[in-house]
């Protein structure tokens, strides 16, 4: 059986960037919308078996009908060509109150054929999928609603920790013991996994209220993981998409497939992927498919050190034009107080307008005080050593000390009103 993954579309991120006018679409969203294209392109070009998305459609649980409409379009295009699609909620998707309605109710709802929609844990069966194949879903749970369920929480921290896994482990359990065991086992869950590499999702309020057991997943009797939250790509199990990545493979391969596009500036030396796998009992094969025509993004902070040709110092510490051309890019200019009126802005933002977006900040550094011992009088220092507690605390990398402390010698050494 072929399945393809792939989770973390956030396909209405949109912070940056030009507007299409004709669509009224940011541009930056285009680019995800380009990688869900290549994604839903290859789902049917490969006639795949199976389409797992892994939660988080979008940024936040209440998108806008313009990034549904979108969205649809491309579920519709999997359900026409008659593919079974699992769509797991993740948190980006879920509200926190229960009750409410999640973001992709309408498939639910509606009841799209082929299209299947998992908002609370439970497994799949080949009467239902119309393949033969089962397939247990944990879409993300809020840590408040895992409390709720039968735990203690007057339990010191880690007590509740080990409970809450003890209550998931019993979960797997469950739905193990009551599957066929000569059809495949996949998993599809949107979870913070033990073990993982995270990037940097901060900016989009990552906070893992649980972290799921690696162990749990590793079950033999599973043949693949299909995961979502993450956005680097990883195989907890085995070697992930990196040629160097020589670890040994074992089964069943447990993946995050990573988000589809850049999100922010914490996966900036991220390779974005989808992933497709032949899936059999207890022998998956996985093949990392990498995205291209991926938004670059480039940052820069760069230091002034002194007050010769400014800006040209900062233009020199940038990347070419070329490497900046579409790039996202965000400079950051730390300089002394005094460099701020040698510093062209516009100069500089002339020099990045290649950018597909282009932001700087800029941060004074001002000078520090001469420090000299709280029970030192002053009056007890020769002129040479206030120098060097001076020159010290400035901190200046382009004078040369040396010469600097030469230059003083000849001048104290004159007597009073004879300096030139």
């Amino acid at each position: 059986m072929k399945i393809l993954h792939f989770a973390d579309a956030h396909i209405d991120i949109s912070q940056a960037g030009r507007i299409e006018p004709d669509t009224t679409i940011p541009v930056r969203v285009r680019d995800f919308l380009n990688s869900m294209d290549t994604i839903i392109d290859a789902a049917i070009n490969e006639k795949v078996d199976l389409v797992l998305f892994a939660g988080d459609a979008y940024k936040d649980r209440h998108p806008q009908p313009t990034y549904q409409r979108e969205w649809e379009k491309r579920m519709i295009r999997l359900s026409l060509a008659g593919i079974p699609v699992i769509l797991v909620t993740g948190n980006h998707d879920m509200p926190k109150a229960s009750g409410k309605a999640h973001a992709l109710e309408e498939f639910e709802t509606l009841k799209i054929p082929h299209t299947h929609v998992v908002s609370t844990a439970k497994m799949l069966t080949p009467n239902e999928l119309g393949i033969p194949v089962q397939v247990i879903c944990l879409p993300w749970i809020y840590r408040s609603r895992l409390l709720a369920n039968r735990i203690d929480k007057t339990l010191p921290a880690d007590q509740i920790d080990a409970s809450i896994e003890d209550n998931l482990a019993g979960l797997f359990d469950g739905f193990l013991s009551r599957v066929d065991p000569s059809l495949p086992v996949i998993v599809v869950a949107h979870a913070m996994v033990s073990g993982a590499t995270a990037g940097d999702e901060k900016d989009l309020n990552l906070g893992s209220d649980f972290i799921l057991s690696a162990s749990i997943l590793k079950d033999p009797r599973i043949d693949y993981v299909a995961l979502g939250h993450i956005h680097k790509a990883q195989n907890l199990n085995g070697p992930g998409p990196e040629p160097e990545d020589k670890r040994e493979s074992f089964q069943p391969p447990v993946v995050y497939s990573g988000s589809i596009e850049r999100v922010n500036f914490g996966e900036i030396a991220e390779k974005k992927y989808f992933v497709t796998a032949t899936v059999e009992r207890g022998k998956t094969s996985v093949k990392w498919n990498e995205l291209t025509g991926i938004r670059p993004f480039i940052k820069r902070s760069i230091v002034v050190q002194d007050l010769t040709d400014v800006t040209a110092q900062i233009i020199n510490q940038l990347p070419s034009q070329e490497k900046l051309k579409d790039a996202v890019v965000h400079v950051n200019i730390e300089y002394p107080v005094d460099a701020e009126k040698f510093i062209n802005e516009t100069e500089i933002r002339a020099y990045g307008s290649v950018a597909f977006d282009f932001r700087l900040t800029k941060t004074a550094r001002k000078q520090s005080r001469s420090r000299i011992a709280q029970n030192e009088n002053v009056a007890n220092l020769t002129n040479f050593e206030l120098l060097d507690i001076y020159l010290d605390s400035q901190k200046f990398e382009s004078i040369d000390h040396d010469k600097l402390v030469s230059m003083a010698n000849s001048i104290f050494s004159q007597e009073p009103g004879t300096i030139d």
